[in-house]
C-alpha cells in the first residue's frame, strides 16, 4: 500500500510540474495576439487562477458525493492532456476571430480589452477548472480519518508545489529553448495523459480507493482536528483570502525588486517564481510534520502567528533591500564569464532570491494547509472544505494580483506596496489573535501594532538610483557598499515611477546636464552616447525614402527618434509604446526630442506593438522598430518571423522597415539569426552601423533606388542640416559612409542554412541572456563591412556614388569628420580615407599632413619599401620552390608577407585598393603547403593562425 502511495505522490508531483508548464505555455500562446502588456498578463493570470478557484469549489463538492476518487482524478488529468493537445487549434480559431473583430477598432479601448478577455477565456478557463479539481480528489483518496487531514493535505500541497518549482525551471531552461512552444505543449500533454493512465492502473490494484492509509493507524500519532465555531471558521476563510491577496502582493513586489537587481530576462523571472514557490513547498512540508497534540500551541493561534511573522520578517528584511544590488554585484563578479558557468550563475540567482524571501514564504506555506485542516473537521464534507479554503485563497490571489499590479504599485511604488502588505498581514494576525483569546490579546496586540507602526514610519526611503543601478550588466567592482552607494547617489533623479509593468527612472549626474532614461535598471536612452543612434534611426530611412508621409515608430525611449521623424515633412506619426511610464518619462527630454508629444501629427498608443499591428488597418511608408535589448523578456518576440510578417503586411510597396539592434552583448550566431529571420520575410536588407555598436537594418520589399539629387537637396534643408551635423552627417558621402552592406552582401552573410527566431521557437529570448552573461561582442558587421572587405563585389551606395559623381575635397573632409575617432574598428578606414584624399588632391594644406602623422606609424617610403621587399621575397620564394629546398629566402618570405598584410590592412578599402591581397593569399597558401611538406611543426602552427587571421579579413 505504501508503494502505491509513493507512486501517487510522484504522479501528483508530475501533475504540479505540468500545471506550471501549461500556465507558461498558454500565456505565451495568448501573448501572440493579446500582447505582452500588464493588462494582458493580468488577464491571463486572473483567468488561470480564477479557473483554479472554480475547479476547487466545483470539484470539491463533487468529491464528497462519489466513491471512485482516483478514477475522477485520472479523468481530470486525461481531460487536461486532451485539451492541451487541442490548444493550438483552439488558439488558431480564437486568434482569427480576434483579428477579424478588432479591425478598425481604437487601440487601448475597453472594447479591445473585453475582446481579449472573451478570446482568452476558452483557452484558459476550461483546463484550469479541471486542474482545480485534482487536489480535492487526491486528498479524498489519501485521507481516511481526521488524524490524516493535516499531514496528507500539507504533504500533497507541498508535493504539488515542488512540482510547480520543477515546471518553472524545466520550461525556462530546457523545454521551450530546446523544443519550442508547440512541442513543449505536446510533451506536457503526454505527461498528463500518462499520469491519468497510470492512476487508472494503480486504482485497479487497490481494493479500497477511499482509504490508502491503514485503518489501525493510531489516532494520536498525528493532529486530531478540533471542532471550531462558525464564527472562527468564517475568520479562517477570511484569513485564507487575505493570505492569497497578500502573497500575490509580496510576489509582485519582490518580482519588481528582483527585476531591478537580476535583470528582466526570462530566466530571471523563472528563477524568481521557483524561489517563491520553493518557500511555500518547504513550509507545507514542515507543517505536515508538526504534531499539535503534543504542542502547547493551538493551530488557530499558530495561523495568527504565521501572519504576524510574515509581516515582521518582511518588515525587518526591508532594511537590507537597498543593499541587495551591491551584494548581487559582488556575487556576479566572482563567476567567470564562460558559457559553462551560465547555469552556475543562474543557480546563484536562485539562491539569492530564495534567501531573501525564504522566511515569509515558508510561513505562507504553513498557514494555508493548516487553515484547510481546521476547516475539515467533518470528513463527509472533506472535499467541500478543501475546495472552499483553496478557492477563497485563490480568489484572494486573483484580486491581489489585479489590485497590486494596477493600483498599489503605481500608487504607492514598490516600497509602499511592501508596507501596505505588511500592515494587512499584521492586522490579520492581530484580528485572529483577538478572535482566539480576546483577553490575552489586550497586551500583545498594542505592542505588535506600536512596534510595527513605528518601524514602518521611520524606515528610510529607498534610493531609486541605487536600486536602478543596473548591476546585472556592469563589471565594475566596488570594495565596499559605501563606495557603491556614493557612486549611485551622484546621480540626481528627475523622474521616478514604479508603474504597472516597469520601473522608470529619468536622471542625470549631479554636476552634469546629460539626461538618461532607465527601464528596470537598464539604460534605454540618454542625451550623450546614444544621441547618434536615436537620431539616425529615423533620419536614415526617412532620407532614403522618396516621399515619406506616414510613419510608425515602435518604442519611445527618450522620444528623440520620434522628434527626429517630425523634422521631416510627414503627415502622420503613430507611436506604439507598451509602458505609459516611459511615455511620461520621455517628456523630460523635451529640449532634445522636439517636444514630439505636442505635435498634432503625433498619435501615441499605449499598446503592445504585436496587438497594435493587428488593430490598425493603415499602411506606412516607414516603420521603425527600436525596442530594448533582446535579452529582456518579451523583446525577442519583436524579432520573430511572425512579427516581421506583420510589419511586411503594414508596409507600402516602396516602404522601408528600420530595425535597430546592438552588436554588444551579442554573439555572432545570435546576430546571424536576426538577419536570417529578417531576410526570410524581406528580400532586400541594407545594413548600417552607428559607432560600431548599434546596427540599423533597412528592410524593403523592392530594391532601394536613391535619387541622389533629391537627397542632396534634402540634406541642405536648414533644420535637417543643423541636426545631422550633430551626429556626423554633413553630405551624401558621409551619410553613405555609415552603410556596411547592400542587399547582395547581406544575403551572402546569411546565406547559410540555419535556425530562425519564431514565436513558436523563441531562440533569441533564451540565447540573448547567455550572450549578456558572457559579455560577448560580435565582429560580424566589421568583418563583413563591404567598405573594407570583398570590395570587388561591393554593392554599397557610396561606391556607386563615387563611380558616378567622384569625391570632392569637401567630401573627404566630411567623411573623415564623420568617422568615430574613438572606434578601433574605423582606425584603418580613416587611414585609407586620408591616403585617397592626398592621392586625389596632392596639393593640400598642412592639416592633412598632420592627420597623416597622427594616423600612420610608417612614412610613404617605409610602406613602399615593405611592398618592394614582399615582391622580392615572392621571386625568391618561386626559386626556392623550384629548388625544393628550405632556403633562408623562403623562411623570410612569411615575415615579408605578413608585413605586406599590415600595409594592406591600413590601405585597402573602397577608397584605395592598389594591393591585390587575393593574389598574395594564394602565395600564402602555397607557402603553407611548402612548410607542411618540410614538417616544420612550430612554424606550421603559427602559419595556420596567421592564415586564418588574414583570410577572415578578406
Amino acid at each position: 500500500m505504501d508503494q502505491n502511495k509513493n507512486k501517487l505522490y510522484f504522479l501528483f508531483f508530475i501533475s504540479g510540474s505540468c500545471g506550471l508548464i501549461y500556465e507558461v505555455l498558454w500565456s505565451r500562446y495568448l501573448g501572440l495576439f493579446i500582447g505582452n502588456t500588464t493588462y494582458a498578463h493580468a488577464m491571463v493570470l486572473a483567468l488561470f487562477m480564477g479557473g483554479l478557484a472554480l475547479g476547487n469549489f466545483i470539484f470539491g463538492k463533487m468529491a464528497d458525493r462519489i466513491k471512485s476518487y482516483l478514477s475522477a482524478y485520472a479523468y481530470l488529468e486525461i481531460g487536461i492532456g486532451i485539451y492541451a493537445i487541442l490548444t493550438p487549434l483552439i488558439f488558431l480559431v480564437m486568434r482569427k476571430f480576434f483579428i477579424f473583430m478588432v479591425q478598425g477598432s481604437t487601440p487601448g479601448s475597453m472594447f479591445i480589452h473585453f475582446l481579449k478577455l472573451l478570446c482568452s477565456a476558452p483557452i484558459l478557463l476550461i483546463p484550469s477548472i479541471l486542474m482545480g479539481g485534482t487536489l480535492p480528489f487526491m486528498a479524498h483518496a489519501f485521507i481516511g480519518k481526521k488524524s490524516d487531514v493535516q499531514r496528507e493535505t500539507s504533504r500533497l500541497y507541498s508535493i504539488n508545489s515542488f512540482g510547480a518549482v520543477s515546471g518553472a525551471l524545466v520550461s525556462a531552461f530546457f523545454l521551450i529553448p530546446v523544443f519550442g512552444i508547440n512541442k513543449s505543449l505536446f510533451i506536457a500533454a503526454f505527461l498528463s495523459l500518462t499520469v491519468g493512465a497510470i492512476v487508472f492502473f494503480i486504482k485497479n490494484k487497490i481494493n479500497s480507493e477511499t482509504i490508502l492509509v491503514p485503518e489501525n493507524k493510531i489516532e494520536g500519532s498525528s493532529f486530531v482536528i478540533p471542532e471550531i465555531s462558525k464564527n472562527a471558521l468564517l475568520f479562517l476563510l477570511i484569513s485564507a483570502a487575505v493570505s492569497g491577496f497578500i502573497s500575490m502582493s509580496y510576489e509582485l513586489a519582490w518580482f519588481r525588486l528582483f527585476a531591478l537587481i537580476l535583470g528582466s530576462s526570462t530566466y530571471s523571472f523563472a528563477i524568481m517564481l521557483a524561489a517563491f514557490i520553493s518557500g511555500i513547498a518547504i513550509g507545507s512540508i514542515i507543517i505536515s510534520k508538526i504534531n499539535f497534540n503534543k504542542s502547547k500551541i493551538r493551530p488557530f493561534y499558530f495561523i495568527a502567528i504565521c501572519h504576524i511573522v510574515i509581516g515582521l520578517s518582511v518588515l525587518l528584511s526591508m532594511l537590507f533591500y537597498e543593499r541587495l544590488p551591491y551584494i548581487f554585484s559582488v556575487i556576479k563578479n566572482t563567476i567567470p564569464k564562460e558559457e559553462s558557468m551560465f547555469l552556475l550563475f543562474e543557480s546563484f540567482k536562485y539562491l539569492f532570491c530564495f534567501i531573501v524571501i525564504v522566511i515569509p514564504t515558508i510561513f505562507f506555506g504553513m498557514a494555508l494547509p493548516l487553515t484547510t485542516t481546521l476547516a475539515s473537521s467533518n470528513l463527509k464534507n472533506l472535499g467541500k472544505s478543501i475546495g472552499k479554503v483553496f478557492s477563497v485563497n485563490t480568489v484572494g490571489a486573483v484580486l491581489g494580483s489585479l489590485i497590486t499590479g494596477f493600483f498599489l504599485i503605481p500608487a504607492l511604488n514598490i516600497q509602499g506596496t511592501f508596507k501596505f502588505a505588511i500592515i494587512v498581514n499584521i492586522l490579520m494576525g492581530v484580528i485572529l489573535l483577538t478572535v482566539y483569546k480576546p483577553k490575552k490579546s489586550l497586551i500583545k496586540v498594542p505592542v505588535i501594532l506600536v512596534f510595527s507602526g513605528l518601524f514602518l514610519f521611520f524606515s528610510p526611503d529607498w534610493s531609486p538610483t541605487i536600486l536602478s543601478s543596473g548591476v546585472f550588466r556592469k563589471r565594475h567592482k566596488f570594495k565596499t557598499y559605501k563606495s557603491f552607494a556614493d557612486t549611485q547617489r551622484r546621480k540626481k533623479v528627475v523622474y521616478h515611477k514604479d508603474g504597472t509593468q516597469v520601473t522608470v527612472v529619468v536622471g542625470k549626474q549631479i554636476n552634469g546636464k546629460e539626461l538618461f532614461l532607465k527601464v528596470n535598471g537598464k539604460t534605454d536612452a540618454s542625451t550623450s552616447g546614444d544621441v547618434k543612434t536615436q537620431l539616425l534611426s529615423s533620419h536614415v530611412p526617412l532620407l532614403l525614402h522618396p516621399d515619406p508621409k506616414n510613419v510608425l515608430n515602435i518604442g519611445i525611449g527618450s522620444g528623440m527618434t520620434c522628434g527626429a521623424v517630425l523634422r521631416h515633412p510627414i503627415e502622420r506619426l503613430d507611436i506604439a509604446e507598451i509602458s505609459k511610464e516611459v511615455y511620461i518619462g520621455s517628456r523630460y527630454f523635451k529640449d532634445y526630442n522636439n517636444a514630439y508629444f505636442a505635435d498634432p501629427r503625433t498619435h501615441v498608443y499605449i499598446e503592445d506593438a504585436v496587438t497594435l499591428l493587428k488593430i490598425i488597418d493603415r499602411k506606412y511608408d516607414i516603420i521603425a522598430s527600436e525596442p530594448s535589448n533582446i535579452w529582456i523578456s518579451g523583446i525577442g518576440g519583436l524579432y520573430s518571423k511572425e512579427f516581421f510578417q506583420e510589419i511586411h503586411s503594414k508596409l507600402l510597396d516602396d516602404g522601408i522597415f528600420m530595425q535597430w539592434f546592438h552588436a554588444y552583448e551579442m554573439s555572432t550566431k545570435t546576430a546571424e539569426v536576426i538577419l536570417r529571420t529578417m531576410n526570410h520575410v524581406f528580400p532586400y536588407i541594407y545594413i548600417w552601423s552607428v559607432k560600431g555598436n548599434d546596427i540599423l537594418c533597412l528592410a524593403t520589399k523592392n530594391p532601394l533606388n536613391i535619387d541622389i539629387e533629391k537627397l542632396t537637396q534634402r540634406l541642405e534643408e536648414p533644420i535637417l542640416k543643423s541636426e545631422l551635423a550633430k551626429v556626423g552627417v554633413y553630405d551624401v558621402s558621409s551619410l553613405f559612409l555609415l552603410q556596411v552592406a547592400g542587399a547582395t552582401r547581406s544575403k551572402e552573410i546569411v546565406s547559410k542554412v540555419g535556425r530562425m527566431n519564431s514565436d513558436y521557437a523563441p531562440y533569441l529570448e533564451y540565447q540573448a541572456p547567455k550572450d549578456l552573461f558572457m559579455k560577448v561582442r560580435t565582429n560580424l558587421f566589421h568583418r563583413t563591412d563591404a567598405k573594407i572587405s570583398n570590395i570587388q563585389n561591393s554593392d554599397l551606395f557610396l561606391l556607386n556614388y563615387i563611380e558616378k559623381y567622384g569625391l570632392t575635397e569637401e567630401n573627404f573632409e566630411n567623411m573623415y569628420k564623420a568617422l568615430d575617432k574613438d572606434s578601433y574598428y574605423y582606425k584603418n578606414l580613416q587611414k585609407s580615407v586620408v591616403l585617397r584624399w592626398q592621392q586625389d588632391f596632392p596639393v593640400v594644406d598642412e592639416s592633412i599632413e598632420t592627420l597623416k602623422h597622427e594616423l600612420f606609424t610608417e612614412t610613404n617610403n617605409e610602406i613602399n619599401s615593405k611592398i618592394n621587399l614582399a615582391l622580392l621575397a615572392k621571386k625568391r620564394f618561386d626559386a626556392s620552390i623550384v629548388n625544393a629546398a628550405l632556403s633562408p629566402d623562403a623562411v623570410a618570405l612569411y615575415s615579408y608577407l605578413y608585413n605586406y598584410f599590415q600595409v594592406y590592412k591600413i590601405s585597402r578599402s573602397i577608397f584605395i585598393d592598389y594591393l591585390d591581397m587575393q593574389e598574395w593569399l594564394s602565395y600564402l597558401k602555397d607557402y603553407r603547403k611548402f612548410i607542411r611538406s618540410k614538417e616544420q611543426k612550430k612554424r606550421t602552427y603559427i602559419m595556420e593562425y596567421q592564415y586564418r587571421t588574414i583570410e577572415s579579413s578578406i
